[in-house]
């Protein structure tokens, strides 16, 4: 299934991608980091980029025990303003350092 969203995730088509997403549950199977990295991603390559879309699918896979990755946060970060990213993040009990940061404690 997940080969499936990223299929359609690719050429943006974000509908798709979440009904897919969805089957999972139907199918009861859990949808995991793949299944919702790779959703969220779909938002990011349609134009303008779904912003409402991707924050519901974030706060969905939070809200399902699923701990975003960087990769998500990557995803997050190119479709979502950042003050209203840090707002979800903080309403989710969730706290990343961003990348500049990071690269600071790394030197």
């Amino acid at each position: 299934v997940n080969c499936v969203i990223n299929g359609f995730a690719k050429v943006g088509f974000t509908h798709e991608a979440v009904v897919w997403l969805n089957s999972l549950q139907d199918r009861q199977l859990a949808a995991d980091i793949v299944s919702y990295s790779t959703a969220i991603s779909a938002c990011s390559r349609v134009r303008p980029p779904d912003e409402k879309l991707a924050v519901a699918l974030f706060r969905r896979m939070v809200d399902n025990a699923i701990q975003p990755d960087q990769l998500v946060l990557d995803f997050m970060t190119g479709i979502v303003p950042s003050a209203r990213l840090a707002a979800v993040q903080s309403e989710l009990g969730l706290t990343f350092a961003s990348k500049d940061r990071q690269e600071k404690q790394k030197k």
